[in-house]
C-alpha cells in the first residue's frame, strides 16, 4: 500500500512540473493583450494566467472584477495593466515610490512616456 501510495504522489509531482514547465514555455508566446492572448492558446485557469503573468511581469496581483475586467497590480498595490473582456488593455509603469507615472500605453496607441 505504502508503495502505491508513494507511486501516485510521484506521478503527481511529475504531472505538477510538466504543468508549470509547459506554462513555462507558453509564456514566451503571450502577446498584449495578454489575458485574449492566453485565452486564445486555451489558458483559461486563473491560477495559471497568473502564474504565466507573474513570468511576465514579476511579483504581481489579479483582480477580477464582476464585468470580467481583469487588473494586474504590482506589489505596492498600483494598478499597471488593466484589460477588458474585449480586449481593451492599458499598461502603466510608475517610479519606484509609486508615485508619478513614468510610461502609459494602451490599445487606442496612445503612448506617454515620462522616462
Amino acid at each position: 500500500m505504502k508503495r502505491l501510495i508513494r507511486k501516485i504522489l510521484r506521478e503527481e509531482i511529475d504531472k505538477s512540473d510538466k504543468h508549470y514547465r509547459i506554462l513555462d514555455k507558453i509564456s514566451d508566446h503571450v502577446q498584449l493583450p495578454y489575458f485574449k492572448s492566453m485565452e486564445g492558446l486555451t489558458i483559461y485557469e486563473h491560477n495559471d494566467q497568473e502564474y504565466i503573468m507573474r513570468k511576465l511581469l514579476g511579483n504581481i496581483s489579479i483582480e477580477l472584477l464582476i464585468d470580467k475586467r481583469k487588473y494586474i497590480l504590482d506589489d505596492k498595490g498600483y494598478e499597471i495593466y488593466y484589460e477588458s473582456s474585449k480586449g481593451y488593455w492599458e499598461k502603466r509603469e510608475y517610479n519606484d515610490n509609486g508615485k508619478i507615472m513614468l510610461y502609459y500605453e494602451d490599445s487606442h496607441g496612445n503612448i506617454r512616456d515620462n522616462r
